[in-house]
């Protein structure tokens, strides 16, 4: 054949040990999309950690003379830290789940409609359970900040420090980051209701 020449174009032809697997692929890209949303869902929450400790990096710069803030702020760190490692492992068990579902499939149940119905409400309950689970922590870390910008408002607006602003602008801030990551949870959890 010249280069210039083509093939003729017909219909393809798979042979049969060859032939796509729709339920296969449809697994496999299930669980990668799952995997890049655990992998999204933990760099934002990276994100707030690193946020947290800059603003406890700079709160304690400027409260050394305190005796009572850096200790605060430490516990404020711990406690965010600890809220941030159980969002990671919320977001753990959800992959687990995940290729637990897609185990499911691979096995598939006696029959493939009720195979798919079991597994999409696993799914759904999980995913569900883990954005309920993950919005309580973050709730939980807001309380948390707000607590803590609250009492540095009490403690050093009463001596002539211009705090109130600067904690009112780190509270917006942090409520922002709240707000935007409940917002993809919700976001997230609305996604399950189109499983049927």
């Amino acid at each position: 054949m010249k280069p210039t020449e083509t093939e003729p174009v017909g219909p393809a032809t798979v042979a049969a040990d060859e032939r796509l697997n729709l339920i296969e692929s449809l697994n496999q890209l299930y669980t990668r999309n799952v995997k890049r949303f655990a992998e999204f869902q933990k760099k934002a929450v990276d994100l707030a950690a690193e946020q947290n400790a800059e603003i406890v990096s700079t709160w304690k710069k400027h409260a050394k003379t305190s005796p009572f803030v850096p200790e605060m702020l430490d516990l404020h760190s711990a406690a965010f830290d600890r809220v941030v490692e159980a969002q990671k492992a919320a977001i753990d068990v959800m992959v687990e789940q995940s290729h637990a579902w897609a185990g499911l499939v691979r096995e598939r149940a006696e029959t493939a409609t009720k195979a798919i119905e079991t597994g999409t409400k696993f799914a759904r309950t999980s995913i569900e359970h883990a954005v309920e689970m993950q919005k309580t922590a973050i709730d939980f870390s807001a309380k948390q900040t707000a607590a803590a910008l609250d009492n540095a408002k009490k403690h050093f607006g009463d001596a002539g420090v211009p705090i109130n602003e600067a904690v009112d602008s780190m509270q917006r801030g942090v409520d922002a980051v709240v707000g935007a990551h409940k917002e993809l949870l919700d976001i997230s959890k609305k996604s399950t209701q189109i499983l049927h």
